[in-house]
């Protein structure tokens, strides 16, 4: 099983693996550094030629690329296209793509190289290079681009027959040469959960600089501020008690937003702001969010894996520790608490105040013992992530808590791993 998130899966040659694979810039899929060159070539067999299939490109850009740049050459001395800026793929296709390719028992070169005066986070390009001949057929000739859900192994595809697992969202595209090719399996790249500036230690927290928090969402329902999180190219959750107000609910309520669809858990009943169990809900945008090096999602967590991580970090726009809204994004790093510490914690004071609301198996708790840093009102809704390897994961959503930063009352998290199955249903029946 790979990451949860946005994928690009493509079918390929298996037998003849020395035909293919990926040429990208340094730390991809995070930020490339400054002040650094790299050289690449690659040439074909008589008989065949090389292309370049570029899947992401996101450099510094510049009137003639004159800082950040990415060079492409058939020979030595003949420049095929110099790149810089950032394209989608669909632009990559209809206007690159199609030019990057050498002639038969030819070469393609690629020399990268950017300066110093990056000034914003640029995750840099990643491409397939193929060896390829004279006579190919495409078995579909459109892209299918769904997203936000498992990449898993897919079954083999013999002679371009392409078989869907139910409910797996992807890119695919499968392609036979007429070189002997007819084994094909599936890659997945994932670009969910990364970032690349470092966490420090909103209540008490930090100013986040502009990439490390690129899942964050502002909402701002009936004129307050609450937080939501990027999942897919459509998709974004939050808590469900953000979208529950006096007045009907619709889309035309979040217009700047462009929502298609509003998805609240159905076992979320909280009529009388006691009872936070199931505090989840779905937001579907009407138009694709363009993914780039400071907007992109966040995973969910692998299902049936317990992830054994001591702290993670929340984000948002909420209260500060001067009992104002922030205008920037702030972060806090928060220790995970052990359930029965935090039951006996809310226990206690119930025994003195009985609205305060259960915790359930649904839920789980983060903050410090002597309380200071914290989530607070107006950060509903964000996501608590924790880090496992390179890739972040959404572990929790704010969900509810008493007082913010006060010692021995810890803030409550919606456990974003008991509603694996109800998001993949949702997701798959709104597509």
């Amino acid at each position: 099983m790979s990451y949860h998130g946005l994928c690009l899966l493509l079918l390929l040659p298996l037998v003849c693996s020395e035909l293919m694979g990926w040429v990208h810039s340094p730390d991809y899929p995070l930020a490339y550094p400054n002040h650094h060159s790299m050289n690449w070539s690659e040439c074909a067999p008589a008989g065949l030629s090389v292309s370049l299939t570029f899947i992401h490109l996101d450099l510094e850009n510049s009137t003639l690329c004159e800082h950040d740049v990415l060079m492409v050459s058939y020979l030595v001395f003949h420049l095929n296209m110099s790149l810089c800026g950032s394209m989608s793929f669909e632009e990559l296709q209809s206007s690159v793509n199609p030019h990057l390719h050498s002639t038969s028992g030819g070469c393609l070169s690629i020399h990268f190289r950017s300066d110093g005066s990056l000034s914003l986070v640029h995750t840099g390009f990643n491409a397939l290079y193929q060896k390829r001949g004279n006579t190919k057929k495409e078995s579909m000739s459109t892209w299918v681009f769904n997203k936000a859900n498992w990449c898993t192994n897919l079954n083999m595809v013999l002679q371009g027959f392409f078989i869907k697992e139910n409910g797996q969202h992807f890119i695919v595209r499968s392609i036979i040469y007429g070189i002997s090719m007819t084994v094909f399996v599936c890659l997945c790249v994932s670009v969910c959960g990364h970032h690349r500036l470092p966490f420090g230690r909103i209540y008490g927290g930090k100013i986040a600089r502009l990439g490390s928090f690129p899942w964050q969402v502002l909402l701002l329902p009936s004129g307050h501020k609450a937080g939501a999180f990027i999942i897919g190219e459509k998709w974004i959750m939050t808590a469900a008690h953000n979208l529950i107000f006096d007045s009907p609910l619709s889309p035309e309520n979040f217009v700047a937003l462009n929502l298609s669809s509003i998805h609240i858990h159905p076992h979320y009943k909280n009529i009388d702001g006691s009872n936070f169990d199931n505090d989840i809900a779905l937001i579907k945008l009407s138009t694709p969010i363009t993914f780039h090096a400071n907007v992109s999602p966040v995973c969910l967590p692998p299902e049936g894996v317990e992830m054994e991580v001591r702290s993670g970090w929340v984000s948002g726009f909420g209260l500060t520790e001067f009992h104002v809204e922030s205008d920037v994004l702030l972060y806090v790093q928060l220790p995970i608490v052990a359930d029965g510490t935090c039951r006996n914690s809310f226990a206690k004071k119930r025994e003195k105040e009985s609205w305060i609301p259960h915790l359930t198996d649904n839920m789980f708790c983060a903050g410090f013992k002597e309380g200071g840093n914290d989530s607070c009102k107006g950060d509903s809704g964000s996501a608590f992530v924790v880090k496992k390897g390179d890739v972040h994961w959404a572990m929790g959503i704010v969900s509810w808590g008493l007082d913010c930063g006060r010692a021995g009352v810890y803030g409550v998290y919606t456990r974003v791993s008991r509603y694996l199955d109800w998001i993949n249903k949702v997701m798959s029946e709104n597509e």
